[in-house]
Order: structure tokens, then C-alpha cells, then sequence
């Protein structure tokens, strides 16, 4: 599971996550952003997940 290929498609779906949400979530005045906030998270998540395994292969810790 913590392969180069898991690490790549990771990042790309937090990437397109992050777009989709940005672009296609309507901010309604009385919520806090609940809907928006984690997606946006959730998003960043799976990118810095990426990038960490990706160093980690890189250094060879996994």
C-alpha cells in the first residue's frame, strides 16, 4: 500500500479534491463552513500523506 504508485494517485486526488471543492461548494451565510472546511482539509490530507510517503521511500524508512 505505501508504494510510489499510492503516494502519486494520493496527491493527485487530493489535488482534484481540492479543486472540486473550492469550485463547486456554495457558501451559505448561516453555516460555519462545515461542508467546505473539510473538504478543503480532507484534500490537503491526502496531499501532505503523498508527500510523505514519498520521502520516506526516498530515505528509505519505509
Amino acid at each position: 500500500m505505501f508504494n510510489y504508485i499510492f503516494a502519486i494517485i494520493s496527491i493527485i486526488f487530493g489535488l482534484w479534491k481540492l479543486n472540486d471543492t473550492i469550485k463547486n461548494t456554495t457558501r451559505d451565510t448561516n453555516s460555519a463552513l462545515q461542508p467546505f472546511l473539510s473538504g478543503i482539509l480532507g484534500s490537503i490530507a491526502f496531499i501532505v500523506l503523498g508527500i510523505i510517503i514519498i520521502y520516506f521511500k526516498i530515505t528509505g524508512k519505509l
